[in-house]
């Protein structure tokens, strides 16, 4: 059986991935990236993957990654860009310590995402310098096909950004803007009144 580790939030889409991958007969690690910020933020993600009954670790990433995303936020005046950073060093960190056991590193990044977006180029120069597939099925699906498949598959709780901590990226840029005395930049780089979406029941089991 092939293995793949697939980054993980606990959230429909990678949740969806998760359950595609298994369909296809590959032997699934779920991993969810940590900057030691927010220790406990990978719950919502471990409670996920007890739903889904699929081994679930936890990848140790160093905080700097998440000061440089907020700079890099702070000067752009969004958000973007520096998720896309963190997201960047995580498919790199999930390729140097899964690689050589999974050829397969996937991801739950949809077509219609503005962020986290690797580019082509990283796509190719991560695969060819640690040897392992990229996956993201996601890509070439549309939002609405998306929810149609998820809303089979998934019960899910709408999280307001900020309202508390999830595996998502931002939970820990705000605990950077917090620590900062920054915290009302918040409002300002990310989306109003946008959610993130935590699996909470799954009706794909056999």
């Amino acid at each position: 059986m092939v293995s793949a580790a697939l980054l993980f939030s606990g959230g429909k889409d990678s949740s969806l991935v998760a359950h595609l991958l298994g369909m296809l007969g590959y032997d699934i690690t779920l991993i969810t990236a940590n900057f030691g910020l927010v220790p406990d933020a990978p719950k919502t993600a471990a409670d996920a993957a007890k739903l889904l009954n699929l081994p679930h670790e936890v990848i140790e990433m160093p905080s700097e990654h998440v000061g440089r995303a907020v700079d890099i936020a702070k000067e752009d005046g969004y958000v973007l860009n520096g998720i896309n950073h963190m997201h960047e060093e995580v498919v790199k960190a999930a390729a140097e310590k899964y690689g050589k056991d999974c050829p397969m590193i996937a991801d739950g990044t949809r077509r219609d995402d503005r962020t986290p977006k690797l580019s082509y180029e990283f796509i190719r120069s991560t695969e060819d310098k640690y040897n392992i597939e990229y996956f993201a099925p996601l890509n070439g699906i549309s939002y609405k096909t998306i929810n149609y498949l998820t809303q089979k598959l998934f019960k899910t709780e709408n999280i307001r950004a900020g309202a508390k901590p999830t595996s998502e990226y931002e939970t820990e840029i705000r605990e950077e803007l917090r620590r900062r005395g920054e915290g009302a930049l918040a409002e300002k780089i990310f989306p109003r009144e946008h959610y993130h979406s935590i699996v909470i029941e799954y009706n794909g089991k056999e």
